[in-house]
């Protein structure tokens, strides 16, 4: 279902994307090692971070609070946002509207 938002959906994954990348060990949510990330270019990297962004986007509605790697990414419905976070130190505000 996903959540509700007033902005472009392009325009929050992107946001959302950016924000997942600035967690430290993101893709180990995913099953991945450090050593298989390494792997990875640059442009496969974004790919799956966009990836699990549009589906932690969709993932949220249901559970609003998941561990994310090193972070912590919440769905705040009241606020119409999505705060990405490690150790309490906020590392972006995804706006929802």
């Amino acid at each position: 279902m996903g959540l509700r938002h007033a902005r472009e959906y392009a325009d929050i994954i992107a946001d959302f994307t950016e924000a997942i990348l600035a967690v430290p060990e993101f893709y180990s949510f995913l099953g991945i090692s450090d050593l298989e990330w390494q792997t990875f270019d640059q442009e496969e990297q974004h790919n799956i971070a966009q990836t699990l962004a549009d589906d932690l986007f969709y993932g949220l509605d249901e559970v609003p609070c998941l561990e994310v790697g090193q972070g912590l990414v919440e769905y705040i419905a009241n606020d119409h946002i999505i705060k990405v976070s490690q150790n309490n130190i906020i590392i972006k505000i995804v706006n929802l509207v």
